[in-house]
């Protein structure tokens, strides 16, 4: 039997850096349509939702495609809420309304207008090749908290961020350990597991490592200008 998908676009509308966010245009298309379409083009996706607790962006997301699960409730719409509750309370709302039991849940971030289908495909082939709990969107650091990213002491004086356990200080970037940046992108979720932890480093973690090209995150002006750029030169 095929397993049923779940495909979430999550849009929260009181984003402090850029004013209404997810219905930012890029070449055109909001970002909430960039992140939907993806989805509903996608084979694997049964049923694609938006969480939002605003009306106007359940429009925007149903005007694409989307199916809407009521408005999101506050307490899970401000700064400190994270994505692991929003991800429990989408899956609850969904599976309620469609008389339907899912077995995973893939959300794609509207903040990442660079993720690619091939990317929710990919994604959903290592949760099934690894039989793990979450897959994550890493992207190599450019900044390594062993070697070249510091901390603050209440005096002002800084430290290195990591020690290497063993070594001590690292004196070269080439001898400090790899790291990867968490990035905005897609999430694959096991369905039982989500409902039944707090955080998904609870249990088995991959990470989908993409292209350099593709890590962004729009928080800031900046951001969305930066992703405008690239997106009228390179899509």
């Amino acid at each position: 039997m095929k397993d049923l998908i779940l495909g979430l676009v999550a849009a929260r509308a009181g984003s402090k850096g850029v004013k209404s966010k997810n219905l930012q245009e890029i070449n055109g298309q909001s970002l909430i349509q960039i992140a939907i379409s993806k989805l509903i083009k996608s084979n694997l996706i049964h049923t694609t939702i938006i969480s939002s607790d605003s009306q106007e962006m359940i429009d925007e997301g149903m005007r694409y495609g989307a199916k809407e699960i009521g408005l999101r409730n506050s307490y899970l719409s401000n700064d400190q809420t994270g994505k692991f509750d929003v991800w429990k309370d989408a899956v609850k709302q969904a599976e309620e309304k469609f008389n339907l039991k899912f077995d995973y849940l893939v959300d794609v971030d509207c903040t990442n207008p660079f993720v690619t289908i091939e990317d929710i495909e990919e994604s959903m082939r290592l949760m099934q090749d690894n039989r793990c709990d979450v897959i994550i969107p890493i992207c190599k650091s450019k900044r390594n908290p062993y070697f070249n990213i510091v901390e603050k002491r209440e005096d002002g004086t800084i430290f290195p961020s990591k020690i290497g356990s063993q070594e001590g200080f690292i004196l070269s970037r080439q001898s400090a350990p790899s790291t990867w940046d968490h990035y905005a992108g897609v999430y694959v979720i096991r369905r039982d597991f989500l409902m039944n932890s707090n955080h998904f480093f609870d249990g088995s973690v991959v990470g989908h490592e993409m292209t350099p090209s593709k890590c962004l995150d729009i928080d800031t002006e900046e951001d969305l200008e930066y992703a405008r750029f690239l997106a009228a030169k390179f899509l």
